[in-house]
């Protein structure tokens, strides 16, 4: 928030299904005209907000193309979106039924890289840069060292199983 802030932003809009998590980061954004909303977009008028975090949100949706498109309308032309998501792709393929993201009663949608792309374009929206991390290994599963170097090859490669990509409305 303090980075987009820095950069002009007039409103920016968090949007997280979890309070304790929206809690913090209200506590932890202290600039600007962030506002952090529990639940569904649709509480967000069209053109409100110059910026919109999506972070853990895209996988919970039962309708990613209807999320994709009420965000198209909620940020002004020229707004930015910052999308963090599990992808599906080689990571998910490796570990099959036993990737981490592979959680049913949970993860509604994992969209390849290509299709989220494809989603935001015909959204109205452009890419801006995006980052792909994790090498699909939890937290104390392997060797530190040989998670840390597996992980560096997937977001220097570009092969990680998630997305973190930045879209300018247009």
């Amino acid at each position: 928030v303090r980075y987009l802030v820095g950069r002009g932003s007039v409103s920016t809009l968090g949007l997280d299904v979890s309070e304790s998590l929206l809690a913090a980061a209200r506590a932890l954004s202290g600039v600007g005209d962030a506002t952090f909303l529990r639940g569904s977009l649709e509480a967000a008028a069209d053109g409100s907000c110059d910026n919109l975090f999506m972070f853990n949100v895209i996988e919970h949706s039962p309708d990613v193309a209807g999320l994709v498109a009420r965000a198209s309308r909620v940020l002004v032309r020229g707004g930015l979106a910052v999308v963090e998501t599990p992808v599906a792709g080689l990571v998910s393929r490796a570990f099959g039924p036993s990737w981490r993201h592979l959680m049913p009663d949970e993860h509604l949608a994992i969209p390849s890289a290509r299709a989220l792309y494809a989603l935001f374009a015909r959204n109205g929206f452009r890419p801006l840069g995006s980052t792909r991390f994790g090498c699909g290994l939890s937290a104390g599963s392997a060797p530190r060292a040989a998670q840390a170097a597996l992980d560096a090859l997937a977001k220097r490669f570009g092969f990680g199983d998630r997305l973190c990509a930045l879209f300018e409305r247009t």
